[in-house]
């Protein structure tokens, strides 16, 4: 049996959507009146930018444990700039389900389509 695409309808739709029909704009008081402009007597400044000065709580409360064995092999292993390993790479063997369960419709499915 050869897949056949069903031809689409050209029947024109007539609705709304349940948005559309429930949604109540709010007045236009309530948008309110545009923003004042600044007074030309106030001067702004730039703010400058400061430099953080203190100790967060997990810097004081952090105590570093000594590395358990083998973990000098993992640290070697991590990506630049990463503090997780890298995953081994391992070739994939096997086979999708998808590729597996899905079968393309013949070749000769798209030609009849591409005629119409």
């Amino acid at each position: 049996e050869e897949f056949r695409p069903r031809q689409a309808q050209n029947i024109p739709f007539f609705g709304e959507s349940h948005s559309k029909s429930t949604f109540v704009a709010p007045p236009q008081e309530a948008y309110g009146s545009p923003a004042p402009a600044a007074s030309p007597d106030v001067v702004r400044t730039p703010a400058r930018r400061l430099p953080f000065e203190g100790q967060s709580h997990y810097k004081e409360t952090f105590v570093p444990h000594p590395p358990k064995q083998g973990e000098d092999e993992v640290r070697s292993t991590r990506s630049p700039g990463s503090s997780f390993p890298s995953p081994p790479r391992i070739p994939f063997q096997g086979a999708s389900s998808t590729h597996e369960q899905y079968k393309p419709p013949p070749r000769s499915a798209y030609l009849q389509d591409c005629q119409r």
